[in-house]
């Protein structure tokens, strides 16, 4: 069965070969800061979650920098100084303007913010933090929140590509769309690119789903899977629709449906075209609604980066790149490669020296 390259999967594997490999600062072991910079990152947030770890950045005298500081000190060797830190918060979900800008003004600190313009919508007006219901489903902040965000002084917004896209990258079937499918927002594959991008929807029952991979990798994208696609969800509804997967023999019979459909390969050319638009135009449209604000970093989603998107990074003017990379070291130190900056876990944060300090074990498995 086609697997994901080493490098892509979350596996406990990975952990253990970057602790054994010296990927991690001194001190997520109870060592010194050192001449580093640490780079922590979060996703949505509760402001009980979140709250913790910036009281402790505060009462432990540490401050915090953005994407300027660390262009600095890795295209110039400029080190912010002694006990500074970057609070990154991937995805700009509308946490970050109802729980985390309130909080970096309450404790006078500064964090990035990585948006994904394609996906972003408009509104009337920003929301209420103080009635926002985190209950009520994954949602993005709207373009007005992410403009007074910006216009706070407080987030520092910067670009995660246009759409987040992952793309199908095989043409062998490794599951089907059924009432038991859970696929994460971000982590629905691409059909069609737009603003917003069409995804799997939970709707398409008996879609087929094949290996999918960060548009960001080196993958060519399995593409012109529509008819298959339409094939399948007809058959799932001329069936019984989700009584259908009660039915023995379903498994084969979509295979079958969807071995007749075949798509095809993108061409080098055009995942280079494809990576070039969600780099580029994530740039453009952040400065068309960000007049003035300068677009100098590019957050890799899933910190995944081919070598392809690495150079077009470059060649689209972003000045350093968040991604992952085996045996690079989870900081910013004195020979980070610009377009590998790797980052650390938010509970490694109480790592940090201070009062208060925690072990490693109780707190790194947490997300």
């Amino acid at each position: 069965m086609t697997q994901l390259p080493f490098q892509e999967r979350k596996t406990p594997w990975r952990a253990v070969l970057d602790l054994t490999t010296g990927c991690y600062p001194a001190f997520a072991w109870g060592g010194p800061l050192g001449n580093i910079l640490p780079v922590f990152h979060f996703h949505d947030v509760s402001r009980e979650a979140l709250e913790p770890y910036l009281k402790y950045l505060k009462e432990n005298g540490y401050q915090t920098v953005t994407s300027e500081a660390m262009s600095q000190w890795a295209r110039d060797r400029i080190h912010p100084g002694r006990r500074s830190v970057v609070l990154c918060f991937d995805d700009a979900w509308a946490s970050m303007w109802t729980v985390v800008t309130p909080l970096l003004e309450q404790y006078e600190m500064s964090a990035v913010t990585y948006v994904i313009p394609g996906r972003v919508a408009d509104a009337p007006d920003s929301r209420d933090p103080a009635a926002w219901n985190a209950g009520e489903g994954d949602s993005l902040a709207t373009w007005p929140e992410i403009k007074a965000m910006q216009a706070s002084g407080r987030v520092d917004v910067q670009a995660h590509t246009l759409t987040h896209a992952k793309l199908f990258c095989s043409e062998q079937v490794v599951g089907f769309m059924t009432p038991e499918t859970h696929l994460t927002t971000l982590g629905r594959p691409v059909l069609e690119f737009g603003s917003p991008p069409q995804v799997m929807e939970d709707n398409m029952l008996g879609a087929p789903l094949y290996l999918a991979r960060s548009r960001m990798s080196d993958a060519l994208a399995y593409v012109d899977t529509e008819s298959a696609r339409q094939a399948c969800v007809e058959h799932v509804a001329a069936n019984g629709g989700s009584e259908c997967f009660k039915q023995a023999g379903w498994r084969q019979r979509l295979e079958e449906t969807a071995s007749r459909h075949p798509g095809r390969f993108e061409s080098v050319e055009e995942r280079e075209q494809s990576q070039l638009s969600e780099l580029a135009e994530a740039r453009d449209l952040l400065k068309r609604h960000l007049p003035g604000h300068t677009i100098r970093q590019i957050c890799f989603p899933w910190g995944i980066a081919g070598q392809s998107a690495v150079e077009l990074a470059r060649r689209s003017g972003y000045e350093t790149a968040v991604a992952d990379r085996l045996w690079g070291r989870r900081c910013m130190w004195k020979k980070t490669d610009p377009y590998h900056i790797m980052r650390l876990k938010h509970s490694y944060i109480f790592a940090l020296p201070g009062r208060g300090r925690k072990s490693l074990y109780p707190f790194a498995r947490r997300s």
